[in-house]
């Protein structure tokens, strides 16, 4: 599709071709400052950290060892994992629901209840932290050169749109990443038919569109024109990671000559090493080295390690070389620092960056604002291009960063690590009630084969019956046999794969059921045959005499109109002795509760709270409720989970039987009706599969509380069954909605 060059700006709309006047104009004689002795640019892009999550610990100053939460609460940030047990949702809608207007305080409502969540069930996986131990080069590197403390990524949301930033200073309006309805590993233009992503366009519509981006500028364009050499060095499509290769989502990269600079990452070192490096360079690292939850993230700073010994042990092109490593996106992660509002899109939360070159200022911290695309402006200013967008434009060019009058740094040749075994050496188990099992929580911890060598597992163990090692969670697939394998003593673990891509793994499973309360530990220990045994890995949890029914599973509302509610009750039972004193009883955001509890709740007494939802704005609208006792657990907590409808398609599933193929069924109808407190734009009605929209009487715009409706015909072109959706365009913050349609071809 032909994407419109305009950005949705804080004073409206902005032309993206109409940017101010440049610092160095195409075709001007080039800059004869310093940055002049930089001849390659090396942009390294890792996955989904902050600032906080890599380096707070490192710096005080600029980082927070402290987390706080929806409630009110501020928690410590407790040691991250090698592994994350669960990836963290990081959509554009996540990440302003985290930001929340800039109080940074909502990171644990990510997608509540769910496996891709800032807080599952007590874990505040959101609020974690690496210490020097757990990233100690990533560290070195800060040290030794220079470290950027308020870079952000350019958008609010996850990879896709990030990665777009890294190479064009713009998204074109994509928000999110795709959603597909085949499998497959691209995001672009060989992504399979059906594969969709949500676009905001210039009128504030959000539409669902394949991601293969056409009549678009990048990077690839200004180096060009200049005669500026230049790859991109990416996973290839048989890996996970080629996701990330973001070139193949521009239809004149992907389908034209520049395909061919488009390379595997696994070339980067052989050229570095060979002296064909290009004069700029982007690498994308494989899905297991990109620090991706739940890859491991001392095989991904062992990558970063060896391609930067790489350069640093070639004199003369670690002479001429300015490296930038970032992380694309916050990954659900907790950051506590504001980012500015430049536009619609961003900025996003803070994301690591580290500048590596003999000319980046030593120990240096830098505090100038950054995003992406000031790598990009950077690149422009080194080798006079023109901005992309006014994004670039207007960014900094981190030569704050840089004294190209110093001594030059010497490289700093780093040892890659042996990553560790276990994939956690702490586990949080959250909050259950004393000595009753129906408020049991299980996690799953892996033991993970980063040898070359077969591992044997001789025992397993766990000091504390409180946490009972079990297989009542799904394992982990172990990529050496294809299956679902549980770690058991006298098991074996093959080799990880000559090239690291497979690192062997299994599963136990760890269930908390407290024998007392307060704070609770315990150890599980692992020996085996590595030289490093016994692994241990530290669990606690926090033990309580109150019981909120359903905790630890979340309250979930039916999906609600604006203007609607629905009540849900919360059952709370002291389970123990002696009464409980209830100090307060609150819920956040879009609800309110009563109760019958009073101040106190006697020995083995029991009260309802009864928790309303009035959605305030349509989308995800998650919340939290708060009971703050005497008992040793409080404050004690349940999730609340829920949807607001601002556009409500009735029905929302249609089911149109047997129909002869190459013949049309009868037309069935959807009523669309605005619920939200002002109009909105409606767009394009998108089919799926072989479904029709044959009749729309929908208004450009539908006023507040009208509806309109549209027509629906299956259509179909072979026998068998057919499932599909029907998407509708509009400006409501959650478009685009769907119709589920279903169909047999006879």
């Amino acid at each position: 599709m032909l994407v419109s060059r305009f950005r949705i700006g804080i004073y409206g709309l902005v032309p993206l071709i109409a940017c101010p006047i440049l610092p160095a104009a195409f075709g001007q004689q080039p800059d004869t400052s310093g940055i002049q002795k930089i001849d390659h640019v090396v942009f390294i892009v890792k996955e989904n950290r902050t600032f906080d999550n890599m380096f707070g610990a490192y710096t005080s100053t600029y980082g927070t060892k402290t987390c706080a939460l929806s409630t009110g609460q501020t928690i410590p940030m407790t040691r991250a994992a090698d592994r994350y047990p669960h990836d963290i949702d990081h959509s554009y809608e996540a990440a302003l629901l985290a930001i929340n207007g800039g109080k940074m305080n909502q990171f644990d409502l990510i997608d509540l209840g769910f496996q891709p969540s800032g807080d599952l069930f007590g874990d505040f996986l959101t609020c974690r932290q690496f210490e020097s131990a757990d990233i100690p080069n990533y560290f070195a590197y800060a040290r030794h050169f220079a470290l950027g403390a308020r870079m952000f990524s350019s958008l609010h949301g996850p990879s896709m749109p990030n990665h777009l930033y890294t190479i064009a200073a713009d998204s074109f309006g994509v928000l999110d990443n795709p959603f597909r309805t085949a499998s497959g590993n691209s995001w672009g233009c060989d992504a399979p038919a059906g594969e969709l992503v949500r676009m905001m366009q210039p009128d504030g519509i959000v539409t669902a569109e394949f991601p293969c981006l056409s009549g678009v500028t990048t990077m690839a364009n200004s180096l060009d024109n200049a005669g500026v050499s230049w790859k991109y060095y990416a996973p290839p499509s048989t890996d996970p990671g080629y996701i990330w290769s973001t070139f193949d989502a521009i239809n004149e990269v992907r389908n034209g000559a520049d395909w061919a600079k488009v390379v595997d990452t696994s070339n980067f070192v052989s050229d570095v090493q060979n002296n064909q490096l290009p004069s700029v360079s982007w690498v994308i690292t494989p899905d297991w080295q990109s620090e991706h939850p739940d890859s491991s993230t001392c095989e991904g700073e062992n990558a970063t390690v060896t391609e930067l010994n790489a350069i640093m042990s070639n004199s003369a092109l670690w002479n001429t070389t300015a490296v930038f490593i970032v992380w694309d996106d916050f990954g659900g992660m907790y950051d506590h620092v504001a980012p500015p509002d430049v536009d619609t899109f961003g900025l996003g939360p803070r994301v690591p960056l580290l500048i590596i070159s003999p000319y980046a200022r030593p120990g240096y911290i830098s505090t100038t604002q950054y995003e992406f695309s000031s790598v990009l402006k950077f690149i422009e200013k080194r080798f006079n291009l023109p901005a992309l967008s006014t994004r670039d434009a207007g960014a900094n060019d981190m030569e704050d960063s840089f004294n190209f009058n110093q001594k030059p740094l010497p490289p700093l040749i780093l040892t890659t690590r042996t990553c560790p075994l276990v994939s956690a050496t702490q586990a949080e188990m959250g909050t259950g009630v004393k000595n009753l099992a129906s408020t049991a929580i299980t996690r799953h911890l892996e033991l993970y084969n980063s040898r070359p060598t077969m591992l044997t597992i001789d025992s397993i163990a766990s000091a504390s019956p409180q946490f009972a090692i079990n297989q009542s969670c799904p394992a982990v697939v172990d990529c050496s046999t294809g299956s679902q394998d549980y770690c058991s003593a006298g098991a074996t673990l093959s080799p990880q794969s000559a090239d690291g891509s497979c690192t062997p793994a299994c599963s136990i499973c760890v269930t908390y059921v407290p024998n007392g309360t307060g704070k609770r530990t315990g150890k599980i220990t692992f020996t085996d045959s590595d030289p490093s045994s016994p692994q241990t890995v530290e669990v606690s949890g926090v033990g309580s005499e109150v019981e909120l029914s359903p905790a630890p599973a979340p309250l979930v509302f039916p999906n609600t109109p604006l203007g609607s509610s629905n009540m849900l009750p919360v059952t709370l039972t002291n389970t123990g002795t002696k009464a409980v004193t209830i100090s307060s009883i609150k819920a956040m955001n879009d609800y309110t509760t009563s109760n019958n509890c009073g101040s106190s709740v006697a020995a083995q007494g029991i009260c309802t709270i009864n928790v309303t939802f009035k959605p305030k704005a349509s989308g995800a609208r998650p919340g939290a409720l708060m009971v703050v006792s005497s008992d040793p657990a409080s404050p004690e907590r349940v999730d609340l989970v829920a949807n607001g409808l601002g556009i409500v398609l009735s029905p929302q599933k249609l089911a149109f039987g047997n129909q002869k193929v190459g013949t049309t069924g009868a037309a069935q109808t959807v009523t669309i009706t605005n619920q939200n407190s002002k109009s909105v734009l409606i767009g394009e009605m998108i089919p799926t599969a072989e479904f029709i929209v044959s009749g729309n009487n929908c208004p450009a715009t539908l006023g507040t509380h009208k509806s309109c409706a549209i027509e629906i015909e299956f259509s179909p072109k072979s026998a068998g069954s057919v499932a599909g959706d029907v998407y509708n365009s509009d400006s409501d913050f959650s478009s685009p909605q769907f119709v589920s349609v279903s169909g047999t071809g006879q």
